[in-house]
């Protein structure tokens, strides 16, 4: 036992925000600050979250996902082409008109993770470049505009 506390849905968060630091330093330094944390807990937070993913005895990947977030607030069944999975997805409090999708395979293989519109979200109207500002709109609605 390491003696640390457990991996939360906040420390989560705070993983999410560091994948998007590089991209979006300002946004995301107001989003840490909204929620109350430090850039060193940030960092802390990616530094434990990446020994999960890479330790030898880890968890499989959707498996990681449910003991970090819980049970998924929807699971719903996905065919992409000829392949079957489902489709899981956890409220993201920073983000409420967003959702954390991730699409699980046989044997808990995770084919991806993303940030997807929660049901009944407005999507944003998207006609030109200026309306694709950071966190306003998924990759799914930027790649149909």
């Amino acid at each position: 036992m390491s003696g640390r506390p457990p991996f939360t849905p906040l420390d989560f968060q705070l993983v999410l925000l560091r994948r998007m630091a590089d991209h979006n330093p300002g946004l995301v330094a107001d989003a840490r600050r909204a929620l109350g944390v430090s850039l060193a807990d940030m960092r802390e937070a990616n530094k434990r979250w990446q020994a999960m993913v890479r330790s030898p005895r880890g968890r499989t990947a959707a498996g990681r996902y449910r003991s970090v977030l819980g049970t998924p607030e929807s699971r719903a069944p996905r065919r992409i082409g000829d392949l079957e999975c489902e489709a899981w997805q956890w409220p993201v409090p920073l983000w409420p008109d967003l959702r954390f999708e991730v699409l699980a395979g046989p044997g808990g293989a995770v084919w991806n993770e993303w940030l997807v519109r929660a049901p009944g979200a407005p999507a944003p109207i998207l006609r030109t470049l200026a309306d694709l500002t950071p966190w306003s709109c998924t990759i799914d609605e930027a790649a149909h505009a």
